[in-house]
């Protein structure tokens, strides 16, 4: 039988209670059908949805012409108070087959096989009142079994079938639960080992279990809550992203959601006690923000219950009164986005996920000036993605809503911009002219010290209100940092010193030169005088020394000597003959300061041996010639020379007042020299090195 089937539109529902609302229009696809269970699938794989119902009397499918039009065709007849199925590729042949269970009187579970043209022979699973069936490889043997539950003699069974690769079926026990009122069953891996467990409500002891599966189909029984009164329904899924199973259930006045601590130990989180004589809940991701939303039959309403992300979540009825009997999150018409299935004791209906977006106006400066930074933005009320579009633009930040950038093109140009829903709803294109301005640089004066001094460090600066680039220009001066609207230089020059400046916006908008005049002054530096002896015996080392300024150099500049120790500001100085020298020293500070030559005229002075000793010795230390000097009056008295330990290694009979002695062959070391008189002895150390 094929019959034509005319979807009517029924209702519009605009819910916007919360930022993450959806909104959905509801069109009836199947009338005057009292329908036990529904199913959506691709059944004749031409990528569109279509729908399985079945009533109790017929097992139908609802061909979709790919434009949500619906065409009746019936798979088979049936004989009972209740009957569920489902579609699975049962045999493994590339097409969707159907299996379907009824109650009493039939009391049969079938699967249809399908021949690929949508035609269905049906065969024999079993013969009992079985319920909520589940299609899922128990076993693991790469084949489909069947899970589902029946009573018999007032007891309830939760069983499998297991399918030995031809689809022949033998049933096994999961559990046995007596007199217990058991009222719905969930099959999914809830403790992530790799095997099938199922979960199961009982609406007569207010108990959800799990049964453990051991990987070898033996199931141990595990309560979940004890508390939950009149347990109708159970879903399983991650509600909070954590990777391990949740679980999620309806009972006759609450909603609750279940969280896996990973150990599958278990805690209640209520979402909802609004309403009594709920029946069905199921959870998916409504709006597409990547959390879990939650669907649900309460007090005959159709409810959706929306995830802020963080499990707290907020209701809103979509459907006053339906009374469903199963809801399906799916998407019917490849919108990319979740649309809703639900029947109930008089039709099926597609609650439709529609878009509403309206989009406000972009505002923002309509004649803006070439190069400078000016703000966009939108209003938004619900969260929304935004892409901004500006060809002729350079956009400096992007923070969704809003927008900075910097127009490049001078005329009139377009700046675009698409919103997003979270809902996946995408809305038209938003246009905003604008007149864009030739550019124009006023540039500010440059900001600094205006009488400087040599060798100092200054600042200078240029207030910059629209992200120009500067470039600093100077030949008076070097620069030591450069941060664009500031440089700190030197002026290495005396008297006027030039500072150019010329602001850049965008490639072509050049301002005019600024020029800065600095009078930069002399450095100065007060060098204090050299202390020492300005009139030193000949060949004698004297010291000198000046006040030292932190970070100073110091350069010594002699005349008749040479330097023997140079420590910076102290020097030793080992002078000649006698005549006259000097001594000067020019003092450089820190930033390159150069003071006035400070001197000293030297006077070196053979007097001086006769005021200090008997004779004189230079140099002293010695490379082993030595050069005496004596007063005439020492003339024929006696030089005795000794090493260290005493022993004489050379004496004589003076005859000059001024003569040399050879001890270059003598082994280094110190010496001492006597000058032996007639009534004194007067003895000098030497060193030769």
């Amino acid at each position: 039988m094929v019959k034509k089937i005319n979807s009517l539109l029924i209702f519009v529902f605009v819910l916007a209670t919360t930022s993450n609302a959806q909104n959905y229009s509801g069109e009836i696809i199947i009338s005057n059908v009292n329908s036990y269970s529904i199913y959506a699938i691709d059944l004749d794989g031409d990528n569109d949805i279509d729908i399985l119902c079945d009533d109790g009397f017929y097992i139908n499918w609802y061909e979709n012409d790919g434009n949500e039009n619906y065409t009746e065709h019936q798979i088979s007849t049936l004989n009972a108070v209740k009957s569920s199925t489902i579609a699975i590729d049962l045999d493994e042949d590339e097409d969707i087959d159907i299996i379907s269970t009824a109650t009493s009187p039939d009391e049969k579970t079938s699967w249809f096989k399908n021949d690929g043209t949508q035609s269905f022979t049906e065969n024999n699973v079993g013969f009992s009142e079985d319920r909520d069936l589940y299609a899922v490889d128990v076993d693991g043997d790469d084949d489909i079994d069947i899970v589902y539950f029946c009573s018999y003699n007032g007891n309830y069974y939760i069983k499998w079938y297991e399918n030995n690769g031809s689809q022949s079926f033998t049933s096994n026990n999961i559990a046995i639960n007596e007199n217990d009122g058991l009222s719905s069953i969930y099959v999914i891996d809830v403790d992530s080992d790799g095997d099938i467990d199922v979960l199961s409500t009982s609406w007569a002891d207010d108990k959800i279990f799990w049964y453990e599966n051991d990987g070898t189909q033996n199931f141990a029984e595990h309560i979940i809550t004890d508390t939950i009164f009149s347990a109708d329904d159970v879903f399983a899924i991650d509600m909070d992203n954590d990777g391990d199973i949740d679980v999620l259930s309806i009972s006759d006045n609450s909603v609750t959601w279940y969280e896996n601590n990973g150990y599958q130990s278990f805690t209640g989180h209520l979402i909802s006690n609004n309403y009594n004589n709920n029946g069905y809940v199921i959870a998916i991701d409504l709006d597409n923000d990547n959390d879990i939303d939650i669907l649900s039959s309460e007090g005959g309403n159709l409810i959706m219950h929306i995830n802020d992300g963080n499990q707290n979540f907020s209701s809103n009825i979509i459907s006053s009164g339906f009374n469903p009997y199963m809801i399906i999150g799916i998407d019917i018409d490849g919108d990319n986005d979740i649309d809703i299935l639900a029947n109930n004791n008089e039709k099926v209906v597609w609650f439709r996920n529609i878009c509403s977006v309206i989009t406000d106006s972009i505002t923002g400066e309509t004649s803006p000036e070439q190069y400078l930074q000016y703000t966009y933005s939108i209003l938004d009320t619900l969260s929304s993605s935004f892409e901004w579009f500006a060809n002729n633009a350079t956009i400096i930040e992007n923070n969704n809503t809003s927008i900075t950038l910097k127009w490049n093109n001078a005329g009139t140009n377009i700046l675009k911009l698409v919103e997003t829903q979270n809902d996946g709803c995408i809305g038209d294109t938003v246009y905003l002219q604008v007149d864009v301005q030739t550019c124009q640089i006023n540039t500010d004066n440059i900001t600094g010290e205006s009488n400087p001094e040599q060798y100092l460090q200054y600042s200078y600066s240029v207030i910059d209100t629209i992200g120009s680039t500067f470039e600093w220009i100077t030949n008076d001066a070097t620069i030591i940092e450069n941060n664009n609207t500031s440089i700190t230089l030197k002026w290495n020059i005396v008297g006027v010193g030039i500072l150019k400046l010329v602001e850049t916006r965008g490639s072509d908008c050049i301002g005019d030169t600024v020029i800065f005049q600095a009078n930069i002054q002399e450095c100065q530096i007060n060098t204090g005088n050299i202390v020492g002896n300005p009139n030193p015996a000949p060949y004698e080392t004297s010291s000198y020394a000046i006040a030292n300024n932190q970070g100073s150099t110091y350069e010594w500049l002699v005349n008749g000597g040479v330097v023997t120790i140079n420590n910076g500001n102290y020097i030793e100085v080992l002078w000649g003959a006698d005549g006259l020298g000097s001594l000067c020293v020019i003092e450089t500070n820190d930033i390159g300061c150069i003071g006035d030559t400070i001197c000293m005229d030297i006077s070196v002075n053979t007097k001086e041996i006769y005021n200090t000793k008997e004779f004189g010795i230079y140099p002293n230390p010695s490379n082993g010639k030595v050069q005496l000097i004596v007063s005439k009056e020492q003339i024929g008295n006696k030089i005795e020379i000794t090493n260290i330990n005493g022993k004489i290694i050379k004496q004589f009979n003076i005859e000059n007042n001024t003569f040399t002695i050879d001890l270059i062959n003598q082994t280094r070391g110190v010496y001492f020299i006597k000058l032996i008189g007639k009534n004194s002895v007067s003895t000098q150390k030497l060193i030769l090195n």
